[in-house]
């Protein structure tokens, strides 16, 4: 890492080459990706399939045959089931493991997992669970069905950092180049939607300054653990407030 003079502030800066920049990059960015891959695939797909089996059984013959509102035919086990989960895998890693990296850095790591688990369950379950469609409306018992998919995505949330301290541990030395890949792969997915291309844009952006220990000093500030903080809170409170306005429709 270089050491350029000091700035007429009087403080240091630091700037590292490219190369090391997208290493350094993909070395903080890897474990991420494989902790939501793995939470994507076990939880996501193979726990949403289980979930959706034991609502089948909860709601009598009749269901069986039906489209859920995730694409899944009620009751059956197809050949567009194992796509799907893969879907749901792939997914996960692309999107949310750049965003789990990025927010792992705002929280105290004590609380990382309660954190996690309480936003995920929040946020997962607002996007899940709604009034309209077939999941809430013909599956029952209803409070089975609300509490199997909040519960789903608090679990993700809560398996993300153990995950990734695993994966950690696992490609702790692995050859320097494929961190170099890291990057150069998750440009390649940007197109998953706007949050991937977002960080993409910023990564690349980071290594195409130079700026990689001025971005990441930034990154984990205090003011921007304020921010994160703030805009988190915002988010669970707003994704709480929809959670109860779908559960309250459904089940009083």
């Amino acid at each position: 890492m270089a050491e350029e003079p000091q700035a007429p502030s009087g403080k240091t800066v630091q700037t590292w080459p490219r190369r090391a920049v997208l290493e350094r990059l993909g070395a903080y960015l890897l474990p991420s990706l494989i902790a939501a891959l793995a939470a994507g695939f076990f939880i996501a797909g193979v726990g949403g399939r289980l979930a959706m089996f034991l609502l089948r059984v909860t709601s009598g013959g009749d269901v069986v045959g039906i489209k859920s509102d995730d694409g899944f035919i009620i009751g059956r086990f197809t050949s567009s089931t194992i796509p799907l989960v893969l879907g749901l895998a792939v997914g996960s890693a692309v999107v949310l493991g750049p965003l789990f990296a990025l927010v792992r850095l705002w929280l105290p790591a004590a609380w990382r997992v309660p954190i996690m688990t309480l936003y995920c369950g929040l946020v997962g379950g607002a996007l899940l669970v709604h009034r309209e469609g077939v999941d809430f409306t013909v599956l029952s018992p209803p409070a089975l069905a609300v509490g199997l998919f909040v519960a789903i995505p608090a679990a993700f949330g809560a398996a993300l950092e153990p995950l990734r301290n695993m994966a950690e541990r696992r490609t702790s030395r692995p050859p320097r180049r494929l961190f170099v890949v890291v990057p150069v792969l998750a440009s390649a997915v940007a197109i998953a939607g706007p949050p991937g291309l977002g960080l993409v844009v910023l990564a690349w952006g980071t290594v195409l300054l130079g700026q990689g220990g001025r971005v990441g000093e930034a990154l984990r500030s205090r003011q921007a653990m304020l921010v994160g903080s703030l805009l988190l809170i915002a988010s669970g409170a707003l994704a709480a407030v929809d959670l109860a306005r779908d559960v309250r429709g459904l089940l009083l």
